[in-house]
């Protein structure tokens, strides 16, 4: 949501030093587009993408963390495998074996990495999607660790890549925790018009736990509409939720509103489960 004007010529600069050893204003006109347009998706992916998951891509998916000085599962490789066919089912309308077999293909690392990158820019169908009104909802085991975060950020880099090949001029995107979108939507913000209309949208840390009755109330006053508009308007949401979708959809309709169910329950929906429990075939 911020200004990535500064950002975007910085970075000019630098793939124009980096790919050409030139000065922008030196190379052709083929060279500057690239340039700019290499430049201005970096800088969203920079904007909008929380900063710890900038580096990851869906090989990255793993379903284990670090901790206690050891590696733990968080996630059962069962669910991790069906979660990363949902993803590129979603993103490419393909399957993860697809990907690996591409991957695989590759006589090193480098070589593998340039050949799925391909395979995902070729293969990516996020402008169907949007087209479409298509939502996400990511959810699971309350307080645990699954990687929700990640699996969102990785579908919105996929919905900013294509900014580098087709004119995304007018595709906008924003990707912020509940609890700031309330903050500006409680004070009437700038950004809380730009989160009701930009294209795709990511909230996180959708919990169900928003204090008194009249705080609940109150938050349904102020949800409502806004997700009611974004679901009338087709406009692509991501939800992260804190707990498991079984869990909390009842409370979420009456915390939020009609317009967070409707997200949730419409068939342009698609719901990834991070926990055994919750997987439904």
């Amino acid at each position: 949501m911020g200004n990535i004007e500064a950002l975007k010529r910085y970075l000019t600069k630098h793939f124009a030093k980096t790919y050409y050893s030139s000065t922008y204003e030196e190379l052709s006109e083929a060279e500057q587009e690239k340039c700019s347009k290499l430049a201005e998706a970096h800088a969203f992916l920079n904007d909008v993408i929380p900063e710890e998951y900038l580096p990851y891509s869906i090989f990255n998916f793993t379903g284990k963390v670090m901790k206690g000085g050891g590696v733990v599962t968080t996630v059962p490789p069962e669910i991790v495998e069906k979660v990363k066919d949902q993803i590129c089912e979603f993103c490419w309308g393909s399957s993860w074996e697809d990907l690996v077999k591409v991957y695989s293909e590759g006589s090193n690392a480098e070589t593998s990495l340039a050949a799925a990158r391909k395979f995902m820019r070729e293969r990516n169908i996020m402008h169907l999607r949007m087209d479409k009104g298509a939502n996400v909802v990511v959810h699971g085991d309350h307080l645990k660790n699954l990687g929700r975060t990640m699996i969102a950020s990785l579908i919105m880099k996929q919905a900013i890549w294509p900014r580098l090949y087709r004119d995304e001029s007018h595709t906008t995107y924003a990707f912020l925790p509940m609890n700031e979108l309330k903050d500006f939507i409680v004070r009437d913000t700038e950004e809380a018009l730009y989160c009701r209309t930009c294209t795709w949208l990511a909230v996180d840390d959708v919990e169900i736990n928003v204090g008194s009755l009249r705080a609940r109330h109150f938050a349904f006053d102020m949800f409502d509409p806004f997700f009611l508009g974004r679901y009338r308007d087709k406009l692509p949401t991501i939800l992260i939720l804190r707990r498991h979708l079984s869990e909390c959809e009842n409370s979420l309709q009456s915390t939020y509103g009609a317009g967070i169910s409707k997200i949730i329950k419409s068939p342009r929906t698609i719901k990834i489960a991070l926990s055994k429990s919750e997987v439904i075939e």
